[in-house]
């Protein structure tokens, strides 16, 4: 593992399969979003238009007890131990700072605990970008568009998109790219590794 590269990837939907617990909670309200994840924009434009219903769905799918029961993303257990032969590993997630103990018992669950470095609860306001940027990380992995574009601050950190089964959605950033699978995320951060695109140190 190279000590001084670091990368940052994102938990719900990207590491932690949150879809079918989503999927099944909109069902029981009359809403068929299909069996492959949608973005949270593309779910709100489904559902009406309007954010409440999402917020709703947000504080189920996520309380703590759903928290625990929710599987690995297909395929991430295996590259996230690939990764980590490369890069120390930060989860990066929108989670509060309070669901930290709870986001821990899931990590020791899923056996995947190990191979993290550090676990950042950035909250849902703060940009995931500009954190890369503060802290000198080489890539970000995150299945949500909205963190990964636009960026005036940081030139530097490589972005992957996740995007499992999803037509490719316009990118305000061609920078951008996109991986449809875990194997596609490793082959990607493979090549980015032999790149000026990633940074050599990290400030912590």
């Amino acid at each position: 593992m190279r000590d001084d590269a670091f990368i940052a990837i994102d938990l719900g939907g990207t590491i932690e399969d949150t879809w079918q617990q989503k999927r099944c909670w909109f069902a029981s309200r009359g809403f068929d979003l299909g069996p492959y994840p949608l973005s949270r924009t593309e779910v709100i434009s489904r559902t009406g238009g309007d954010e409440t219903l999402y917020l709703q769905m947000v504080e189920s799918v996520y309380s703590e007890e759903r928290i625990l029961t929710h599987p690995l993303c297909a395929g991430s257990g295996e590259a996230l131990r690939i990764i980590a032969r490369r890069f120390r590993i930060v989860l990066l997630s929108s989670r509060p700072e309070s669901q930290r103990q709870v986001t821990l018992e899931w990590l020791c669950k899923t056996s995947i605990l190990n191979m993290i470095t550090e676990v950042v609860l950035v909250g849902g306001h703060m940009n995931k970008l500009a954190w890369c940027h503060l802290h000198n990380i080489s890539i970000l992995v995150d299945d949500d568009l909205r963190h990964l574009e636009p960026d005036e601050v940081n030139m530097r950190t490589a972005r992957i998109h996740y995007a499992v089964k999803r037509a490719r959605p316009q990118r305000l950033n061609t920078q951008i790219m996109v991986a449809s699978t875990w194997s596609e995320v490793c082959q990607l951060v493979t090549t980015l590794q032999g790149t000026d695109s990633v940074i050599a140190t990290s400030t912590g």
